[in-house]
């Protein structure tokens, strides 16, 4: 938007620019063509002037005879200058001063034909004393009023080129303002876009900051739709899943625990049955020691007598049974015990 604003700011002033100058230009240039024609209309009129003087101060009538066709042309050229001359846009100062200069040129002419008149008719002292005196006069007035308009067209082009530094000034101070209006405008928009952008960012970091610690109850109030809204909802929504993913181990580490105390009263249980089968065994060993003692007795008897040596035989076999069957147990129970190691070691 501000890059916009500059270039319609630029566009404006190369637009007014142009225009204030192309404006000036027409005017100068119809100034300067006024002041060409008025100049050149001055010139060939004191010309003929001079020449009108001259012919009517002179006794040599060839003088007057050269000068006639000359003046004539002259004439023929200062009335296609007005011609000219009038045909351009005039203000209303000028289109005065116009009038009067082409009314002292009829007063003059009419003198100039009079003076004419008189040397035709061989008065020739009163052609004379009318050139010198009302004709010149008029002359004068006429020229002067010539002079006077191209002075006028010269003050005008002044005004104008005056005008077009006006005109060019101005542009700058109304660029001047609208830059820095749109300076201003910038930097109440990037502090209104600041604050917009700040207040959701410190809410998101309060909702990051607590979700880090722990809170996971955080519930703010969310009314924006972009995508300071999106972030907003994504975060309360990772605070859900990790609310619920926190659940999910708490009743895993419950089920661990508990696995646990069953595992450590079943060791506990293990180890009295161990302890109990060691127990066992020593009985056994002790029933087996008393055995073969009774063994050794049976046969010392068996010398003595037949029915007791058979007896004592039969109890032999039954002894020898017994002991194959506590050695199988002891191997069982050996067998176990390396199990209960194993168990315990894995535990």
């Amino acid at each position: 938007l501000f890059v916009a604003a500059l270039m319609s700011l630029s566009a404006f002033s190369a637009w007014r620019s142009a225009d204030t100058q192309a404006e000036a230009d027409r005017a100068l240039t119809e100034v300067e063509t006024k002041i060409r024609l008025a100049s050149r209309w001055s010139s060939v009129t004191e010309a003929t002037v001079a020449r009108a003087l001259a012919g009517a101060i002179s006794a040599d009538p060839g003088v007057t005879a050269a000068f006639k066709d000359i003046n004539a042309d002259a004439i023929l050229r200062i009335t296609e200058l007005q011609k000219q001359l009038g045909a351009l846009p005039k203000s209303d100062a000028d289109k005065a001063q116009v009038a009067k200069i082409a009314a002292e040129r009829k007063v003059t002419l009419e003198l100039s034909g009079k003076i004419t008149e008189l040397r035709d008719a061989g008065k020739v002292d009163d052609a004379r004393a009318l050139a010198i005196g009302p004709f010149s006069s008029a002359a004068n007035t006429y020229l002067a009023s010539l002079r006077e308009f191209v002075a006028m067209q010269e003050r005008n082009a002044q005004t104008t080129r005056q005008q077009l530094g006006d005109a060019r000034r101005q542009t700058v101070v109304i660029a001047a303002v609208l830059v820095g209006l749109i300076v201003v405008g910038a930097l109440v928009g990037t502090a209104l876009m600041v604050r917009s952008i700040q207040a959701p960012v410190q809410q998101a970091i309060q909702l990051a900051a607590a979700i880090a610690d722990g809170d996971l109850s955080q519930r703010p109030e969310i009314q924006r739709g972009d995508e300071f809204g999106e972030l907003m909802r994504a975060l309360v929504a990772m605070g859900d899943a990790l609310g619920t993913a926190l659940g999910q181990v708490r009743q895993a580490s419950d089920s661990i625990h508990t696995a646990s105390a069953e595992i450590a009263s079943g060791n506990t249980d293990l180890s009295h049955r161990t302890e109990q089968t060691a127990s066992n065994l020593q009985q056994t060993a002790s029933s087996i020691t008393q055995l073969s003692g009774t063994v050794r007795q049976s046969a010392d008897a068996a010398q003595t007598a037949n029915q007791l040596a058979q007896s004592a035989a039969q109890v032999a076999q039954r002894g020898g049974a017994v002991v194959a069957q506590v050695i199988s147990t002891m191997d069982a129970i050996n067998t176990s015990s390396k199990r209960i190691a194993d168990i315990n070691g894995t535990i």
